[in-house]
């Protein structure tokens, strides 16, 4: 399967990226935003941080990722200015910007990523992405991985996190996306660092419960 689509729907984003002023602070900007589309923001390379053993236990596999599940309460709520409690909410699917992120960022790692005939099958159920406006854009995504083969063995579950902080003009949309941005490439970033994930690709892992 080509995955040119998907990863055109990510990548002319991170060729416009701005980084935001670090010098605003959290000054001014006293209006709360409209809902607004999740952009990839504040880094430009989805490209997880990953080692060549890692790499290469991926390789050992074809992908495919199974749409993500969004477990949230709000699913177009992705935060919230802790002094006001108002919340800002977006105009985009999250579980199909996630689905898209995680099949753009596999390739990027060297994983063979396919429609059909999957050596191994990924299903995410995303159960935080939000980010708390306090004084600084504290962000945090939050999932539960399984990884299994066609016939239905657990090759690989668990939880992945991943957290960020950004400084920022107050209410900004753009500081939220890139808060968000930051938080979702680090939790893939330790979901694909976890020993335990790297000995199930290489064999090694204990047999399922």
């Amino acid at each position: 399967m080509k995955l040119h689509s998907t990863v055109r729907y990510l990548l002319p984003v991170v060729s416009l990226v701005a980084l935001s002023t670090l010098a605003s602070g959290c000054r001014g900007g006293d209006k709360f935003p409209a809902a607004f589309p999740l952009r990839w923001q504040g880094t430009s390379d989805i490209a997880p941080d990953v080692k060549d053993d890692v790499r290469e236990g991926l390789r050992r596999y074809s992908f495919r990722v199974a749409p993500v599940q969004d477990r949230r309460a709000n699913p177009n709520v992705v935060g919230a200015d802790m002094e006001t409690g108002r919340q800002f909410t977006t105009t985009t699917n999250v579980a199909e910007y996630t689905t898209k992120f995680f099949e753009s960022a596999f390739v990027f790692t060297g994983a063979k990523v396919v429609s059909s005939g999957e050596t191994a099958l990924i299903t995410v159920e995303l159960l935080e992405f939000d980010v708390a406006e306090g004084g600084m854009f504290n962000g945090v995504v939050r999932m539960n991985i399984h990884v299994t083969t066609p016939d239905g063995r657990t090759v690989w579950e668990g939880f992945a996190e991943g957290k960020s902080k950004r400084w920022g003009s107050s209410h900004s949309s753009e500081n939220v996306n890139e808060a968000l941005s930051s938080a979702l490439k680090e939790s893939m970033e330790n979901w694909l660092k976890t020993p335990a994930f790297l000995d199930a690709l290489r064999g090694n892992a204990p047999p399922p419960r």
